[in-house]
């Protein structure tokens, strides 16, 4: 007998339960997280170009920064 086909109560009145093929929202998930990573890294990219070329003055958040942009993009 296979536990995970049998449902643990009866579904609602006018729903089936899908357990072969059950709605899905990961592609959603996954195109928001791919268009806040592109964000993220325009907004570091600009700000490393303002702190390095216009204003020549780095500091040690700024590598911080990068690194934590590169923990978050894997």
């Amino acid at each position: 007998m296979d536990y995970s086909d049998i449902p643990i109560v009866d579904p609602p009145a006018g729903v089936t339960s899908n357990f072969i093929d059950p709605v899905s929202n990961a592609s959603v998930y996954l195109t928001t997280s791919a268009v806040f990573l592109a964000l993220m890294l325009v907004l570091v990219v600009m700000r490393m170009w303002v702190k390095l070329v216009v204003l020549q003055a780095p500091s040690l958040d700024d590598g911080k920064l990068f690194l934590l942009y590169g923990e978050g993009a894997v």
